[in-house]
């Protein structure tokens, strides 16, 4: 990817923006009328690359500044994406290992403040833990499963056990499944903003492709340009020099 337009190659001499003087204007003291009209031409296309070159430098700095957010927002939103997938995060069992280590670490140390600032942290990981309320589902729905067979155990304690193990399963993996829905849901969201992002920088790269390729070529044809009327002025010196000295001669 190119990212700056340098000035073309050529009979050009830029210094602080001026045009460049034409070629063998200095060289006559006194302008033909054909000298003056290529030199004004010379100078008109002169100009015409200068513009040309600042133009295209300030689109390629336009379009290099929108593919810079282009691609952050790619990236933000490939970050998000992966954030919300089923297996991001800590587990289930890490959580609660997580949980009772770090509170019952600070108790045994007396440190009561951090127990409760470590407690809420745990939490507020394992409820943004995709893959913490994807295990407790699953984990849930089995336990739920399990107590809907102990539930049909011809013994009255083995049904009101089953029962209400069933029941509490079921409502904890019901909060489970809305959890992971919405991850999923976020995941996906995420995942389309990405590819908006993608199309958006693959714009920005090709507009900046096309930009450096007209200024380069505009700017090519204006060096051949010059050359040509650089080249018109000095055969028009010689011959007008040459003229002068047949006269001188005769």
């Amino acid at each position: 990817m190119v990212t700056s337009i340098g000035a073309p190659s050529g009979n050009l001499n830029y210094a602080n923006g001026a045009d460049a003087p034409p070629p063998g204007a200095d060289d006559t003291p006194e302008l033909g009328p054909a000298d003056d009209a290529m030199a004004k031409m010379y100078l008109a296309v002169a100009d015409s690359q200068s513009s040309s070159l600042a133009s295209g430098q300030a689109q390629v700095q336009q379009n290099t500044e929108a593919l810079r957010k282009a691609r952050a927002e790619e990236q933000a939103a490939m970050d998000q994406a992966r954030a919300n997938q089923a297996d991001s995060g800590g587990g289930f069992f890490g959580a609660i290992a997580d949980f009772v280590g770090d509170v019952v670490g600070d108790v045994v140390h007396g440190k009561f403040g951090q127990a409760v600032d470590d407690a809420a942290r745990d939490i507020s990981a394992a409820w943004n833990s995709p893959k913490f309320w994807n295990d407790l589902e699953r984990g849930m729905t089995m336990v739920a499963t399990v107590g809907a067979a102990a539930a049909k155990i011809p013994n009255p304690v083995a049904v009101t056990i089953g029962a209400a193990v069933n029941m509490n399963a079921t409502v904890i993996a019901g909060v489970a499944h809305i959890r992971t829905s919405e991850f999923a849901a976020d995941a996906q969201d995420a995942t389309a903003d990405a590819q908006t992002a993608t199309g958006r920088v693959d714009q920005v790269s090709r507009e900046q492709d096309d930009v450096v390729d007209t200024v380069r070529n505009t700017c090519g044809i204006q060096t051949r340009t010059l050359a040509t009327i650089a080249g018109a002025i000095e055969t028009n010196d010689q011959t007008t020099a040459i003229a002068a000295s047949t006269r001188v001669k005769g």
